[in-house]
């Protein structure tokens, strides 16, 4: 029942921000231009800005520790490890979806 809305980049999923809110964000962290760090920093602050709940997942090859408490750091809510595994990364959209919506409710 999820509509995806894929972009091409940072600048582009900011500016679909924009024109709808969104719930929750899929985000690799390696991308041309602006990186997935900056893009959940700058996504969540505008939904929040917003009184909107936006929760977002990293999607990465960086797998160290020190890769996955930077992804916290910059607000994601759950850090994947490429290769994905499709079930894992339903599981990890199904654990987030509960805090992602409409403030207060």
């Amino acid at each position: 029942g999820a509509e995806v809305t894929p972009r091409a980049s940072a600048d582009e999923a900011l500016s679909a921000l924009d024109d709808a809110p969104y719930h929750i964000l899929l985000s690799d962290i390696e991308m041309p231009g602006a990186d997935g760090y900056r893009l959940a920093e700058q996504a969540l602050s505008v939904a929040a800005r917003r009184g909107e709940r936006l929760v977002a997942i990293a999607i990465t090859a960086y797998s160290r520790p020190e890769d996955e408490a930077r992804s916290f750091d910059a607000g994601f809510q759950r850090h994947l490890c490429k290769p994905i595994d499709p079930q894992r990364l339903v599981a990890a959209i199904r654990s987030v979806s509960a805090d992602a919506g409409p403030a207060g409710g």
